[in-house]
């Protein structure tokens, strides 16, 4: 639209957004290229944000000790890590282990109805 002859105020006014926006994207390289500012601003995104502390060492080393069936707690400890993280690179499959083969996963059992407080009635009072 700049090469059409529109002024920074009339684009920014056609794509509803600030003015000092159009003024700052413009001034980000010195020859205007949107997939290199695309790209540019894609990199940027992925650098911003939390790190996480797995490394692939890491990784390796607690599916090992999860074969050997430690439980996150203890892995957490002599590691120094977290065992919310753990659980969450396991169920998220960052780590190379299957959730249902946890040591909790095999012993909690979950009930298909509750039966406390029903009657079974077999017989009526009409028969």
């Amino acid at each position: 639209m700049l090469k059409d002859g529109h002024s920074q105020n009339s684009i920014a006014k056609k794509l509803n957004c600030s003015k000092s926006t159009i003024s700052y994207e413009l001034h980000r390289m010195n020859k205007y290229d949107p997939i290199l500012v695309q790209r540019d601003a894609n990199y940027k995104r992925t650098m911003c944000g939390r790190k996480t502390a797995l490394t692939p060492k890491y990784a390796i080393i607690i599916s090992n000790h999860l074969r050997l069936t430690w439980s996150s707690e203890q892995i957490a400890i002599h590691f120094n890590l977290c065992t919310k993280s753990i659980y969450n690179w396991i169920y998220r499959e960052i780590i190379d282990f299957s959730s249902e083969l946890l040591p909790d996963k095999a012993r909690r059992r979950k009930r298909k109805h509750e039966k406390r407080g029903t009657f079974k009635i077999e017989d009526t009072i009409y028969n």
